[in-house]
């Protein structure tokens, strides 16, 4: 079935994920997509999408139900000081705890968590560098993007790790493993 009809829904903390979630998938060809709200205010971005994660994925999975190719669910929630595995295991929790199932292979739930922030990303794609320095997972680029580009201006990057970089497996060893771990998750929803 093609991308075009199926529908998409992303849930994401902010307009910085909405912006690189936009440039992603509609590069893989998603024009049915529905963006969540996204939480007001500075510090609930990641408790909002605690709280709402279990309800889409309930929702995701009565759809899928249904009509199965006709349904995708896309998360993009920082990792923050966290590890990966820290946050992917905390949304299994929220999943439990509302006696759901976790995240099944069969599920085209797409789970994103870029470590440290989605600004890491959107700097390694356009930058590599800041100050000299070779972009890493643990160093925070959010101030570093806000006073070097407008938010919108990632979403021809993402365009590009999309349909280019993912696909023939160009992205460099030393590119931070969160998005490596992108690159797979795309793959879920298509």
């Amino acid at each position: 079935m093609s991308r075009r009809r199926v529908q998409l829904v992303i849930l994401c903390e902010d307009i910085q994920h909405r912006a690189f979630a936009k440039g992603l998938f509609e590069a893989r060809g998603f024009r049915n997509i529905r963006f969540l709200p996204i939480p007001e205010g500075k510090g609930a971005a990641t408790q909002y999408i605690f709280e709402r994660y279990p309800n889409r994925v309930k929702a995701y999975r009565i759809l899928a139900h249904r009509n199965y190719s006709c349904h995708a669910l896309a998360v993009f929630i920082d990792a923050d000081n966290r590890t990966i595995e820290n946050r992917l295991k905390e949304l299994d929790e929220k999943l439990e705890q509302n006696d759901l199932e976790k995240r099944q292979n069969k599920d085209k739930i797409a789970l994103f968590v870029p470590k440290m922030n989605i600004e890491t990303w959107s700097m390694y794609l356009m930058e590599g560098v800041v100050d000299g320095k070779r972009i890493n997972e643990e160093t925070s680029y959010k101030d570093d993007y806000k006073r070097l580009y407008r938010v919108r201006d990632c979403i021809a990057y993402a365009k590009t790790l999309a349909n280019e970089i993912c696909p023939s497996n160009r992205l460099p060893f030393d590119a931070p493993s969160s998005l490596h771990q992108a690159c797979d998750e795309i793959k879920r929803t298509l």
